[in-house]
């Protein structure tokens, strides 16, 4: 709607125009201390809820002005090409008005919205009979434009007296000026809180399908090199083909206590070692022939970071394989993972009972890919790792680590066995 259309139709009459009399009035007290207490109050619920923004507004300047009716006028579509202005939020003898909407040309609050200023009516439905409120007078009808902002609606808030106890001043102006200024701010960042809401449900739906897709990869290659290995005649090329498996099956375990945790930044250590170590169970029990397979595990309790635990479930995976490779003794197998956390440290252990650490057997000149893959591993972290017999038979290796900065100390304990 353009001035030029508003003042060709004749639409502002100087009968029902008060504008000047706001600066010629007396002006009303302002209760400073209330008007703070009211917007802190405003502030708080519209946090909580935005959705009622209007109605609480329209109530609280109702209130501070002294005013009988109160409410918001919004275009039906943003910037001044608007057609019609909807009622919102109405407040006070307004409140019994429902469903209102008015051409552009029918309300005074295109006036206002055009002009870009408060202005004052006296008796407006004598010009605008739309605008009237059943059969009650509206003596006085203040009206402000919303301040233009991204994401805030093109409208006005205005009060309205039914009676001639109370005229509008310059202070009732100022007033409604302000309040119209921090309920475009609440509105801006409202709409600003529902699009970050709206992408971050988008970005959620994102992951999920990615995550989906990285499973059944990570899945299908996993048994893939399964089913070769099954078909490799070569001993030395099926174990390899197998312990490639079983690498990507550690990535596959982490990638699903990620996905179902909800915490993609942290991972409890404890139960995904042990499940780390039923699946090498259950993958390696085939190699066992006697099929008395058995891994433990004795593990603290903590959230590690994921980039952390993603290489402890590497280094725990290669030191299994080669426990259970090297270290069984007969016709069964027995492995013990264990981890404790203490004074800024976490130490990993792998024990098995086999015959033990062959004579001069130094794991710095290992040449085995498994074991320089946990060395390479333990020392980027700033670890250390060793080798020495068990305590009754077989052989031991330590991971000690560094904790990253920030874990808080370990829970309880998580024992079993597989």
């Amino acid at each position: 709607m353009s001035k030029s259309l508003i003042e060709n139709g004749n639409l502002f009459s100087s009968e029902i125009d008060r504008t000047h009399l706001l600066t010629l009035r007396h002006p009303s007290p302002r209760e400073a201390a209330q008007e703070i207490s009211t917007l802190q109050e405003l502030l708080a619920a519209s946090a909580r809820n935005p959705d009622d923004l209007a109605a609480r507004f329209a109530a609280a300047v109702m209130s501070l002005c002294g005013a009988q009716s109160a409410g918001f006028s919004l275009a039906d579509n943003g910037g001044m090409a608007f057609s019609s202005l909807r009622w919102i939020g109405l407040s006070g003898v307004a409140a019994k008005v429902t469903n209102r909407r008015l051409p552009a040309g029918t309300t005074p609050c295109a006036i206002a919205l055009v002009q870009n200023e408060p202005i004052l009516l006296a008796r407006p439905e004598r010009a605008y009979p739309d605008i009237a409120v059943e059969d009650v007078p509206l003596c006085e009808f203040l009206i402000v434009p919303l301040p233009a902002r991204p994401g805030v609606p093109t409208g006005t808030l205005w009060v309205a007296m039914h009676d001639e106890s109370r005229e509008f001043t310059r202070t009732e102006a100022e007033l409604l000026t302000r309040f119209a200024d921090i309920a475009a701010s609440c509105w801006s960042a409202a709409r600003t809180m529902q699009a970050n809401d709206e992408m971050l449900r988008q970005k959620d739906m994102l992951m999920r399908e990615v995550n989906h897709r990285v499973a059944n990869s990570l899945q299908l290659t996993s048994s893939t090199l399964r089913m070769q290995a099954h078909q490799e005649k070569n001993a030395h090329t099926r174990a390899e083909i197998e312990k490639a498996a079983l690498r990507i099956a550690a990535i596959r375990h982490l990638h699903q206590r990620l996905h179902t945790s909800g915490d993609m930044e942290h991972v409890e250590i404890a139960n995904y070692l042990r499940d780390l170590c039923l699946d090498l169970t259950k993958s390696m029990s085939m190699d066992i022939q006697s099929g008395k397979l058995r891994v433990a595990f004795d593990c603290a309790s903590a959230l590690l970071p994921t980039d952390f635990v993603s290489k402890i479930g590497l280094m725990t995976t290669e030191l299994v394989i080669n426990a259970l490779k090297h270290g069984c003794a007969g016709d069964a197998c027995s492995v013990v993972v264990g981890a404790e956390i203490s004074e800024g440290r976490l130490v990993l252990s792998v024990t098995d009972g086999g015959p033990g650490l062959p004579g001069g057997f130094d794991i710095n000149r290992t040449e085995g890919l498994g074991m320089r893959v946990v060395l390479s591993i333990a020392s980027s972290l700033g670890g250390s790792v060793e080798a020495r017999p068990g305590c009754e038979h077989g052989a031991m290796f330590i991971v000690s680590l560094p904790l990253p900065d920030g874990v808080p100390e370990p829970g309880a304990r998580t024992a079993n066995a597989a």
